[in-house]
Formats: C-alpha cells, structure tokens, sequence
C-alpha cells in the first residue's frame, strides 16, 4: 500500500465487540444504526482501506464490509473494495486499498456478510484509513 495514511475515520472503537454471525448483510450496532458515521470527503482523490483488529475468529468467509449511503441510508453500495475477512484471530485485518470519491454528506456503515450462521466474530478496532 503506497502513501502515508494520514487521516482515519472510526467506525467502531470497542473492546470485544461480539459480531451477529449471520449468513446474510448484517449491519453492527442493528438497523438503528449506532454505528453510522456521518463524514464530508471534500476532494475525490482519496484512497482508503479498512484496517480491524480481529481478536476472535469467525467464519473462514465471513467478511466485514463498510458501507455508504448519499440519501440518509436509503440505499447503500461497498465503500471500499474487497471486504476484510474476519476469519483469521490475532492479526489486524486490512482490506484492499480502493478509490474513494468525493462527497459531501456521506453516510458509512460497517456490515457482516457470508457468515456461516453460527461462529461470532470479535473485534476491536474498527477504522477507515485515507490518504491523497
């Protein structure tokens, strides 16, 4: 991953946060959405990857995704490409630095997906990492 990462969005700051372990999109904190985060991305030359500190395994497939919504989280498309796994206890988890795009009012959101519906991951830390 090329560049310093200057800039870093929590999504979750937790000590043993215990994950659904649902097969399905699931999103931490439910649909009430303690989690969501709120952020301005003024210019459109971001690159970004999700960096989560894994202290229990969960599924070999499971992964956490962040997500972002522009209409109030109506409708929510993957933030950052690919997802982190969350199958691998003990190790900080770091996606695939992607694109970003600029905006001015984007809602994030962290979800589970492709769980096997009954091993529950742990984490900790859960932080988006940015730089120019």
């Amino acid at each position: 991953m090329a560049g310093n990462f200057g800039n870093t969005i929590t999504l979750v700051a937790h000590d043993g946060l215990t994950l659904p372990n649902a097969a399905a999109v699931t999103e931490i904190g439910g649909a009430a959405g303690r989690f969501r985060t709120r952020v301005n991305l003024p210019s459109d030359n971001h690159l970004g990857r999700l960096v989560v500190g894994v202290s229990v395994a969960g599924a070999a497939t499971e992964e956490l995704v962040v997500q972002s919504s522009t209409d109030g989280g109506s409708t929510w498309t993957d933030f950052l490409p690919p997802a982190t796994l969350v199958g691998v206890a003990g190790t900080a988890s770091a996606g695939q630095e992607g694109p970003v795009g600029n905006s001015a009012d984007l809602l994030l959101r962290l979800v589970t997906r492709n769980g096997n519906g009954a091993t529950s991951p742990v984490i900790g830390l859960a932080m988006i990492q940015l730089h120019s």
